[in-house]
């Protein structure tokens, strides 16, 4: 009796194995051959990417070297006013904490960081103040509003 179970042991696990193989192989099989676009594109995902440069131009210039067009970056200057607004409040706030508490130098370095002063930023670029003011508060739950057109980088 101890040969034959034996026997049955070593078909069972015998067995097993092929079977353990057979589902390799298979699974091999598909992911090699059915599926390698997918893991393909998987692994692309995962190591490549596209990354955008900007092309600047050269000078041109006359035959003594005086240059007669230059190319300038140009940007679309804008703000989101929702944010402007919540950051004004909180700093607001710090002010008032700060009158209570003048030593905190922690609000201090705080406020020294922020400046919300639209009519200097309406002087930098070069547009009206009031109207720089009025179309914020005018759009004051947005998320964009631009400023300027085409400020130089």
């Amino acid at each position: 009796p101890s040969l034959a179970v034996d026997l049955w042991r070593f078909k069972i696990l015998w067995v097993a194995v092929c079977i353990f193989f057979v589902v390799l192989i298979a699974r091999a099989f598909y992911v090699q051959v059915l599926n390698h676009q997918f893991l393909q594109d998987k692994a692309d995902a995962m190591i490549l990417r596209t990354d955008t440069l900007k092309a600047t131009r050269g000078v041109i210039s006359d035959r003594h070297g005086v240059p007669l067009a230059i190319s300038t970056p140009m940007v679309n200057l804008w703000i989101d006013p929702k944010e402007y607004y919540e950051a004004l409040s909180e700093h607001q706030e710090a002010a008032k904490k700060l009158q209570l508490d003048p030593t905190n130098t922690r609000l201090k370095r705080q406020l020294a960081k922020t400046n919300f002063d639209l009519e200097a930023l309406a002087d930098a670029i070069g547009e009206d103040r009031q109207k720089i003011k009025d179309e914020i508060a005018r759009k004051k739950t947005s998320r964009y509003v631009v400023l300027k057109r085409q400020v130089p980088a």
